[in-house]
């Protein structure tokens, strides 16, 4: 109860970033304040929470996946860079295949997925791969008139 007001409070602008109690916050308390922002949330509080708490490609993997699925629902473009590196860098199954799938649901996301996707292939396992193109696919035929 307590993280989720404090998010609805920084989210509302009556709690400063540099105030949030996410000092003690463990990974899975990171990965709910920021599963929960919504995707209309300002690039300044994006960048004000990136630039606080230091989010991106690095650090924790569920902390870096929820970070990142957050830029891609707020089209944060600031940390694209960030997405690119976590994707090309990180060969696990999961985490891979749930940002593909989110990119994939909007056109500019699925063209930005298989821009990083061409660069990320040759480090990728086959299964990961085959699951990638299967995603992508499936955006295409979404998106298709």
């Amino acid at each position: 109860d307590a993280l989720d007001r404090a998010a609805v409070d920084w989210r509302e602008g009556r709690l400063a970033t540099a105030d949030l109690p996410a000092a003690d916050w463990v990974p899975m308390e990171w990965t709910r304040f920021l599963d929960e922002q919504p995707a209309d949330l300002p690039d300044a509080k994006l960048e004000d929470l990136r630039s606080t708490f230091h989010l991106g490609a690095g650090g924790n993997a569920e902390i870096a996946l929820s970070w990142l699925q957050l830029v891609i629902r707020a089209q944060y473009e600031p940390a694209y860079p960030d997405l690119e590196a976590y994707l090309t860098q990180t060969g696990r199954w999961r985490l891979v295949a749930t940002l593909f799938t989110d990119l994939a649901r909007t056109p500019e996301g699925l063209e930005m997925a298989r821009r990083i996707y061409a660069k990320a292939k040759p480090g990728y396992h086959a299964s990961i791969r085959d699951e990638v193109e299967r995603l992508l696919a499936a955006g295409e035929a979404r998106s298709a008139p």
